[in-house]
C-alpha cells in the first residue's frame, strides 16, 4: 500500500509525462511545418499556410489533445507478470478506440475547416470520407501513435517502479543502519557504565581496608580523591571516545587515588609519543589495564612493583600497551579476563569492528603485558569538547 506521499510523488510524475508527451506531438507538428516552409523556400511546392495550419491543428494537435486519455487508459492494463491477458485484451481495446476517436476528430476539424472553405458540397464530402475510411493508411497512423504511446507509458511505468523500489530500499537500509547505530550505542552506554559502579566497589573495598588498619588520613584522602575521579568520569559520560591527553588525566587521577593506598611501593612510567595525545580512544580504557597490573602485580606482593604505560604510532595504527613486573601467569596459561578486560574488548567491537586487536601476554620483565591497537583517528572536535567540559 502506498503512502500519501509516494502516491502524490507518483501522479505528479505521470503529470509532468503527460506533458511532455503532448508537448512532444506539438513540437513534431512545429518541426513538420517548419520543414515544409524551409523546403518551399528551396524551390520545392509552395506551402499553402492555411492547411498547413489545419493539418497541423487536425493532427498533430489532435493528437496531443488526446494525449492524456490515451495515457490514462493505458494505465489501466499495463504489461506486469501474471496479467499479461489481461493487458493485451486491454491494449486492443485501447488502440480500437484511440483510432475511431481519433480520425472522427479529425474529420469533424476538416471539415469545419478546410473542407468548408473550399466549397465542398456534403456530397463530395461523404465522398472523401469514404474514401478516406476504405483507405488502410486511416488506421496506420493511430497505430503509429499507440505503440509510440505504449511504450513511453510502460517505460515510464518501469521506471517509476523502480525508482520506488530504490527509494525504498535506500529507506530499509538507513533505516537498518539507525538501528544498528543506536543498538550499538546503547552496548556502549551499558559497557561504560559497567565499569564506574565495577571501580568503585574496588576503591571502595580499598578505603575499607585502610580504615580498618586504623589509617583514617589516608582513608579520607582516598575518598576525597575518589569524589574528583567520578566526577571527571560523569562529566565525559556523553561520548565513548576522548582524546588520549583526556583518557591520561583520568589515569592521572586514578593513579593519585591508588598513590595513597601503596604510597611508595608503586611505580608508574607513562611514555607517550606526542603525536598520539591527540587521537581518540575509548574512554577509560587505560585504567581498567592498569587496574589489573596493580591488583595482579603489586596488591598481591609485598615488595614494589613498576607498571608501565605505552602509546605509539605507526603506519595509521595506534598502539596501548600496558606492561607490569608481576608474577604474570602461570608458565603455560594466559592471563584469565575478568569484568575490566571483558568490558575493554566488547568495547572495541563496538567501536571498531574488524579493525582492533587485544592481546595479553607477558612482558620483557616477566610480568603481564596488555596490547591494544586501534586505528589512529584524531579526536573529533565534540569528542574534545566532552573531554574537556568540566
Amino acid at each position: 500500500m502506498k503512502t500519501p506521499v509516494v502516491a502524490t510523488a507518483r501522479a505528479g510524475s505521470w503529470t509532468l509525462f503527460t506533458l511532455l508527451v503532448a508537448a512532444g506531438w506539438l513540437l513534431v507538428g512545429t518541426l513538420e511545418v517548419a520543414w515544409n516552409g524551409v523546403v518551399a523556400r528551396l524551390g520545392g511546392p509552395a506551402v499553402i499556410w492555411t492547411k498547413a495550419l489545419v493539418n497541423l491543428a487536425g493532427f498533430w494537435g489532435l493528437q496531443a489533445a488526446l494525449a492524456p486519455l490515451l495515457i490514462w487508459l493505458l494505465r489501466r492494463a499495463p504489461f506486469e507478470r501474471g496479467k499479461l491477458r489481461r493487458a493485451v485484451v486491454g491494449a486492443l481495446l485501447t488502440l480500437l478506440a484511440y483510432t475511431v476517436a481519433f480520425n472522427l476528430l479529425r474529420f469533424a476539424v476538416l471539415s469545419a475547416t478546410f473542407w468548408r472553405s473550399s466549397q465542398m458540397d456534403a456530397a463530395v464530402r461523404a465522398r472523401v470520407f469514404v474514401q478516406a475510411v476504405s483507405n488502410f493508411t486511416i488506421l496506420l497512423t493511430p497505430m503509429f501513435t499507440w505503440l509510440i504511446t505504449a511504450g513511453a507509458v510502460n517505460g515510464w511505468d518501469y521506471y517509476l517502479r523502480y525508482r520506488e523500489r530504490a527509494r525504498a530500499a535506500a529507506a530499509l537500509e538507513l533505516e537498518r543502519a539507525n538501528l544498528r547505530a543506536s543498538l550499538s550505542e546503547a552496548r556502549l552506554e551499558a559497557l561504560q557504565a559497567q565499569l564506574q559502579p565495577h571501580f568503585l566497589f574496588n576503591s571502595l573495598h580499598a578505603i575499607s581496608t585502610l580504615i580498618l588498619k586504623g589509617d583514617v588520613r589516608s582513608a579520607n584522602e582516598m575518598v576525597s580523591l575518589l569524589g574528583q575521579f567520578l566526577r571527571m568520569t560523569l562529566d565525559n559520560g556523553e561520548t565513548p571516545t576522548v582524546p588520549l591527553a583526556v583518557e591520561l588525566e583520568f589515569l592521572d587521577a586514578y593513579l593519585s587515588i591508588q598513590r595513597v593506598r601503596f604510597g611508595d611501593r608503586l611505580h608508574v612510567s607513562v611514555e607517550i609519543d606526542d603525536c598520539a595525545r591527540a587521537l581518540a580512544v575509548p574512554s577509560l580504557i587505560l585504567q581498567p589495564l592498569v587496574e589489573n597490573s596493580i591488583r595482579h602485580g603489586i596488591a598481591s606482593d609485598a615488595g614494589q612493583g613498576r607498571v608501565t604505560v605505552r602509546a605509539c604510532v605507526a603506519d595509521g595504527t595506534l598502539t596501548l600497551e600496558v606492561e607490569d613486573d608481576g608474577l604474570g601467569p602461570p608458565a603455560g596459561q594466559t592471563a584469565a579476563e575478568g569484568i575490566g578486560l571483558g568490558n575493554i574488548r566488547q568495547r572495541l567491537e563496538q567501536l571498531y569492528p574488524n579493525a582492533h586487536s587485544l592481546a595479553l601476554g607477558t612482558g620483557s620483565a616477566g610480568g603481564a603485558l596488555t596490547r591494544i591497537t586501534i586505528p589512529a583517528r584524531a579526536a573529533s572536535s565534540d569528542e574534545e569538547t566532552a573531554g574537556h567540559g568540566r
